[in-house]
C-alpha cells in the first residue's frame, strides 16, 4: 500500500490483505512522523474514504495499490458525543483533538489521540489511574476537587509541563515520578504532605501550595529554576534552615505565616505577606525588590526604610492598613501603588512619585483628591463620592469608579486618552448627558448596575461592553457602536433580543447563568467567533448561526441537537469541553469543498500514469 499526501511524499506499506481499514488508519498514523494537532487523518482511495470495518479484500484491493492521505477538520460533535456515550457513526472522532475537559470516567480515556495537549477532569472524578495509559503528546494536567488517589503506579507523560490537583487531593508523592520536564506543580486546599523525599524535577518553575499545607522545606531540594513559590494559609514554618533558590523571583505566604525572613534569595523580585505577619522590623529586603505587599501592615512607613527600595515598582499596602502617610517618602522609582479596605486617610501632604501609573483605592476610601501625577490607571472603591473635577490627569487611560459613586459626569473633562471607564453605580443617572468619551474601548457595568441604557450615547470607538451580575433590563431601544467586538452579561440577565441590532463586527457574545431566551428572531452577526451561554440555556440553537463560529459553551439544563455544529473548533455542554484549536496562534485547518475533488484528480492521474509523483 503506498499512501500520498498532498505534497507527493509517499509511505509505502507491506500488510496482509485481511488488514481491516481500522487497522490500516492506525498502523498509518503510528509511523506518520508529525501530524496536524487539530486535524483528523483520512484516508481516500479514488473520491471515496476506505470503509473502516472491511478488509481491504472486502473492498476489491489486492496486489499493489495507491491511497491518498488528507487531513479534514475534527468534527468537534462527533468528539463530544463519543464522550459522552451517545451512538455515532464516525471512527477516530477524538483524533486531531488538542483539549479535553470534565473527563468524568476511565472509558472516557481509552482512546486518547496523540494530539491532546492538555486534559482536565470533572469535580467528581475520583478513581485510580493505574492502568491508564495517558498521551505521551499530553501537556497540561488538572484533576478535580474530588480526586484523592494515589499516583504511585501511574505513568505521567513525558512532556507533562503542568500538573494540578484539586481541594481533596492528599496523597503521598515519595513514590510518584514526576516528569522531569514539569514545569508547574498546583496542590489544592487539603494536601498537607511532607516533602523530604519526594523528588521535585530539576526543570520545576512554579510550585504552589493550597490552604491546609504546613510542612518543613529543611530538607527539601528546590532546584534553581524555580522562580515561583507560594503557600497557603495555614504555613507557618520556619525557613531558617531551609535553602531557598538564589533566583527564585516571586514568593507568597498566606495568612498565617510570621517566621524570620532573614536571608531572602538575592534574586527576589516580588514578595506576599499575609495578615498575621508582624516581624517587620527583622525584615531586610532585597534591593532588587520590584514588587511588596504587605496583608497586615498598619504602622509607620519609616520601619519598612521604603526609600532606600529603589528597584520597587508596586506596593500594596493590605487591608489593615490606615495610617496617614504624612510626608513618609515612598519607593522613588514606584508605578504602582494600592490601598486596602480601611485606608481612608487624605493624601493633601503626600507626594506622590512622578513615576508613579496606576493609583488604587479600597473599600473606604472617600477623601478629596488634589492634581495626581501622571497616572495611567485610577481605581476608587466602593464609598468613594467626591467630585473629580479638574483632578484627572490628562494622561490616564482607565478610571474605575465605585458603588457608592453619584457625582454627574456631564461636566467632567475626560481625559482625551482615556480607553477604559468602569462604573459600579446602580443607577445611569450619572451618565445623563454625558458625552463619552469618543476614543473610549471598554465600557464596563459592574455588578452593582441595574438601570435603564435608553438614554446612553455610547461611544463610535467602542470595542468592549460588560454588564455586570445585577443588571437585567430591556436593551429594545438600544443602539450598540458598530465598532463592537465583545458584549458580555451577568448573571441575571434574560431578556428578550429580538430587537436588539447586534453591530455586525461582534466577535463574542457571552450570557450569564439565567439567560435562557429564544434565538429563533436574533441576526447574529456573520463575524461571531465565540457563543457562551451559562447554565439555564436551553432553547434551539437549530438558528442560523454564523459559519466563521469556532467557540461553543452551554451549561448543564442545555438538552438541544448539537449535531449543525460540527464545524466549530470548540464545544463545551453539559460539563464536557472537546477543543481543536490549535494551541498557540489559533489557527485551524479549515474544511475546504474542493479538497475531496483535488485528491480525487490526483487518483485519476495516478491511475492514469501509474506512478504518484
Amino acid at each position: 500500500v503506498e499512501v500520498v499526501n498532498v505534497s507527493g511524499d509517499a509511505l509505502t506499506l507491506t500488510v496482509p490483505s485481511g488488514t481491516t481499514g481500522r487497522a490500516l488508519h492506525q498502523l498509518l498514523a503510528s509511523r506518520l512522523a508529525s501530524t496536524p494537532k487539530n486535524a483528523r487523518l483520512a484516508l481516500l482511495r479514488g473520491e471515496g474514504c476506505l470503509e473502516m470495518s472491511k478488509s481491504l479484500e472486502e473492498m476489491g484491493i489486492q496486489g499493489r495499490v495507491t491511497l491518498s492521505s488528507v487531513y479534514f477538520p475534527v468534527n468537534v460533535y462527533a468528539a463530544w458525543s463519543y464522550l459522552k456515550g451517545k451512538q455515532f457513526d464516525e471512527e477516530f472522532c477524538l483524533e486531531g483533538v488538542v483539549e479535553l475537559g470534565g473527563i468524568s470516567s476511565l472509558k472516557q480515556l481509552e482512546d486518547l489521540p496523540k494530539s491532546l495537549q492538555t486534559l482536565s477532569f470533572s469535580q467528581s472524578f475520583n478513581q485510580t489511574l493505574d492502568q491508564i495509559r495517558l498521551a505521551r503528546s499530553l501537556q497540561s494536567l488538572t484533576f478535580g476537587d474530588e480526586f484523592n488517589q494515589s499516583l504511585d503506579e501511574v505513568i505521567l507523560p513525558i512532556n507533562l509541563k503542568s500538573l494540578t490537583f484539586g481541594n481533596s487531593f492528599d496523597q503521598s508523592l515519595r513514590h510518584c515520578k514526576l516528569p522531569i520536564g514539569l514545569q508547574s506543580l498546583t496542590f489544592g486546599q487539603k494536601f498537607n504532605q511532607e516533602l523530604e523525599q519526594v523528588t521535585l524535577p530539576s526543570s520545576l518553575q512554579d510550585l504552589t501550595f493550597g490552604d491546609e499545607f504546613n510542612q518543613s522545606f529543611d530538607h527539601v531540594t528546590l532546584h534553581c529554576d524555580l522562580k515561583h513559590l507560594t503557600l497557603g494559609s495555614a504555613f507557618n514554618q520556619s525557613l531558617h534552615h531551609a535553602t531557598l533558590p538564589l533566583m527564585l523571583a516571586s514568593l507568597t505566604f498566606g495568612r498565617s505565616f510570621n517566621q524570620s525572613l532573614e536571608g531572602l534569595p538575592v534574586g527576589l523580585e516580588s514578595l506576599t505577606l499575609g495578615r498575621e505577619f508582624i516581624s517587620f522590623k527583622q525584615l531586610a529586603l532585597p534591593s532588587g525588590l520590584r514588587n511588596l505587599t504587605l496583608g497586615s501592615f498598619n504602622g509607620s512607613l519609616e520601619q519598612l526604610n521604603l526609600p532606600s527600595l529603589r528597584s520597587l515598582r508596586s506596593l500594596v499596602l493590605g487591608n489593615a492598613f490606615n495610617e496617614n502617610l504624612g510626608k513618609h517618602a515612598l519607593p522613588p522609582n514606584l508605578e504602582s501603588l494600592t490601598f486596602g479596605y480601611q485606608f481612608n486617610q487624605s493624601l493633601k501632604q503626600v507626594s506622590l512619585p512622578t513615576t508613579l501609573k496606576s493609583l488604587t483605592f479600597g473599600r473606604n476610601f472617600n477623601q478629596p483628591l488634589q492634581a495626581l501625577p501622571s497616572l495611567e490607571h485610577l481605581t476608587f472603591g466602593q464609598k468613594f463620592n467626591q467630585s473629580l473635577d479638574q483632578m484627572l490627569p490628562k494622561s490616564l487611560k482607565s478610571l474605575s469608579l465605585g458603588l457608592d459613586f453619584q457625582q454627574n459626569l456631564q461636566d467632567l473633562n475626560f481625559p482625551l486618552g482615556i480607553q477604559k471607564l468602569t462604573l459600579q453605580s446602580p443607577v445611569s443617572e450619572i451618565l445623563e448627558g454625558v458625552e463619552l468619551p469618543s476614543g473610549l474601548e471598554s465600557l464596563n457595568f459592574g455588578d452593582g448596575f441595574n438601570d435603564t441604557l435608553d438614554q446612553v450615547q455610547f461611544p463610535r470607538a467602542l470595542k468592549t461592553l460588560t454588564f455586570g451580575d445585577d443588571f437585567n433590563q430591556s436593551l429594545e431601544h438600544v443602539s450598540l457602536p458598530e465598532s463592537l467586538k465583545s458584549l458580555t452579561f451577568g448573571y441575571y440577565f434574560n431578556q428578550p433580543l429580538d430587537s436588539l441590532h447586534l453591530p455586525d463586527g461582534l466577535e463574542s457574545l457571552i450570557f450569564g447563568d439565567e439567560f435562557n431566551q429564544s434565538l429563533e428572531h436574533v441576526q447574529l452577526p456573520g463575524t461571531l467567533k465565540t457563543l457562551t451561554f451559562g447554565h439555564e440555556f436551553n432553547q434551539s440553537l437549530e438558528v442560523e448561526l454564523p459559519e466563521g463560529l469556532e467557540e461553543l459553551t452551554v451549561g448543564h439544563e442545555f438538552q438541544g441537537d448539537l449535531r449543525p455544529l460540527s464545524q466549530l473548533q470548540e464545544i463545551s455542554c453539559q460539563g464536557v469541553l472537546v477543543s481543536a484549536r490549535k494551541i498557540g496562534d489559533g489557527s485551524s485547518v479549515r474544511s475546504t469543498p474542493w479538497i475531496r475533488m483535488v485528491f480525487f484528480l490526483k487518483q485519476k492521474l495516478v491511475d492514469l500514469y501509474g506512478s504518484p509523483h
